[in-house]
């Protein structure tokens, strides 16, 4: 229960709120972007039905991607700033978190044959469908590295973290 108190402290600064909030709603945008394709807002909004209605695992682990995403990145950047200003020297494990937190919620989008697209042309074939096939275990594996670094963020901002 660390990690609430800890939440509350950074989130009632409200320049850490505006960030989380950035962070979750530029997530959800990108993620819309990615899985809808082109078109007009109505085909996009159709197109995004359609996957949810086929494949509701994935929106659902895009949706708490993005949700903790905009917790941790700003706990991480307010723990590292509060080190900095006690002049600790520190590896910048919310990093981790953050890097995670991008990936996995653009992974994710991959689950379906119509956002494939874009991974295609980073990736290739091969490496597009590895991304489709493992979308899910890949979002999990970023879920827990978010969870991890928000624990750790707050044991950093409580004061309580062992080897800090």
């Amino acid at each position: 229960m660390d990690y609430l108190l800890a939440m509350k402290l950074v989130f009632k600064r409200t320049h850490y709120l505006i960030l989380g909030w950035l962070v979750f709603l530029g997530l959800l945008a990108l993620n819309f972007y990615i899985m809808t394709g082109e078109g007009d807002l109505q085909t996009r909004i159709s197109t995004f039905v359609d996957i949810f209605l086929k494949e509701p695992l994935n929106i659902l682990l895009a949706g708490l991607l993005t949700i903790f995403a905009g917790i941790s990145i700003p706990m991480s950047i307010y723990a590292n700033r509060e080190a900095a200003k006690n002049k600790k020297i520190e590896v910048k494990e919310g990093l981790m978190g953050i890097v995670s937190a991008v990936i996995s919620t653009i992974v994710v989008t991959a689950s379906c044959v119509a956002c494939l697209s874009p991974f295609v042309a980073l990736l290739g074939v091969g490496g597009a469908l590895f991304l489709s096939q493992y979308s899910v275990l890949i979002s999990l594996i970023g879920l827990g590295l978010i969870f991890l670094s928000i624990q750790w963020a707050a044991e950093k901002i409580l004061g309580i973290c062992k080897t800090c």
